[in-house]
């Protein structure tokens, strides 16, 4: 039933001028290689309903660079534009420059028990917190300090001293400031990133140097 009501409102997005002709041209496409796996019940692909939540810049990743390149292989620059219209009802979005807010230092990466340095917090993949800081009855109180503009949907984010470190599956790692949201670094990898960071110590082969911390990210 969700299918059925999305569908018929992704396919009649509308302009200023009346009907889409990118929606409509996409809603072909879709039809003749995507609707065979996306729109079967009980399948494993995501359904357009869930497409449509995603952003335009999300759907034409999967398509270049992502899970549906294959599948998407031969068709022009304009026509992914038509797909990824065609399935979120949105003009394509605008990526924000990740070096938009660099910060002025390198900040400290630590490594010990009061880190989130993993996925699920430590070796016994608690995802349990003992010492957040504050009470239950102060979460009530809590606002927003600051905020970032990440591209698509991210994995869980792993802190270590005053970075925070989060990958996309857009294929975008970033090192933040925990106390003010700017950004130490941005890495774009070959293909998608898969959900979290993980963050080590590891000793250098030489024995002279020192202590290094590694970050572990997987893509495609």
């Amino acid at each position: 039933m969700a299918l059925a009501l999305t569908m018929p409102m992704i396919a009649t997005a509308q302009s200023a001028n009346g009907p889409n002709p990118s929606a409509s041209a996409g809603n072909a496409i879709f039809a003749e290689r995507c609707s065979g796996c996306h729109d079967q019940a009980g399948g494993r692909a995501p359904p357009s309903s869930y497409l449509a939540t995603r952003m335009p810049s999300e759907i034409l990743y999967t398509l270049t660079n992502g899970e549906m390149r294959k599948q998407a292989a031969g068709l022009t620059e304009a026509q992914l534009r038509d797909v990824a219209i065609f399935l979120t009802g949105r003009d394509v979005d605008v990526q924000p420059d990740p070096a938009a807010n660099m910060c002025p230092d390198a900040g400290t990466v630590k490594i010990d028990g009061k880190q989130w340095a993993s996925w699920g917090h430590d070796i016994h993949n608690t995802r349990f917190e003992n010492e957040p800081g504050f009470t239950a009855a102060q979460l009530p109180r809590l606002k927003v300090k600051w905020s970032f503009a990440l591209p698509g949907l991210t994995g869980v984010p792993v802190v270590a001293g005053d970075h925070v470190f989060i990958s996309s599956r857009m294929g975008k790692v970033f090192s933040i400031s925990a106390e003010t949201g700017c950004t130490f670094w941005s890495y774009a990898a070959a293909s998608c990133t898969n959900g979290s960071c993980g963050l080590w110590h590891a000793m250098h082969v030489s024995l002279a140097s020192p202590r290094r911390q590694h970050l572990l990210f997987s893509s495609r």
